[in-house]
């Protein structure tokens, strides 16, 4: 996904901040993606996430908080945590978008190599928490996140939406 992210910046022309959302996620409230850019903005952020609890930390990149909105830790799919936020959708602006470039231009595969696995989005995320950029977290207690990307999700979705 990283690697995809950055392939965007040519077309976005002007446009200084970006909101992504996973194709194959289905989240709620409806105007999570609004609440997310409001602040956003208001905090002046470089990296905002939405946040959304979740019972199955093992799935997703869970995120820790501070009394004052910063993200203070990531973790991807742990085993066991105490954390209960997901990142499930994230708005940025144009330091994130540099960040994102330059990691892995010169990093990306160092932090392959070192994780055994393919560079995610989270890894990015940890750059920019070490890296010292303004990283808050939107939590959506209102919310519901599903992640349709497996059979049993994607029933679940099925269930509570027909």
């Amino acid at each position: 996904m990283p690697y995809a992210l950055d392939l965007v910046p040519p077309w976005l022309k002007g446009y200084e901040i970006v909101l992504m959302g996973m194709p194959d996620t289905i989240f709620e409230p409806r105007n999570a993606f609004k609440r997310l850019l409001a602040a956003h903005q208001a905090w002046d952020a470089d990296l905002t996430l939405g946040l959304f609890k979740t019972e199955s930390p093992q799935k997703f990149g869970m995120i820790g908080l501070d009394a004052h909105y910063n993200v203070v830790e990531h973790v991807d799919k742990p085993h066991t945590t105490h954390l209960k936020w997901l990142w499930g959708i994230a708005c940025w602006g144009p330091r994130f978008t540099t960040l994102l470039h330059e990691v892995l231009e010169t990093q990306g595969p160092d932090i392959a190599k070192l994780n055994g696995r393919e560079v995610v989005l989270g890894d990015i995320f940890d750059v920019a928490l070490r890296s010292g950029l303004h990283v808050k977290g939107l939590p959506f207690e209102d919310g519901r996140y599903i992640d349709i990307g497996t059979y049993e999700d994607l029933q679940q979705a099925v269930l509570l939406y027909t």
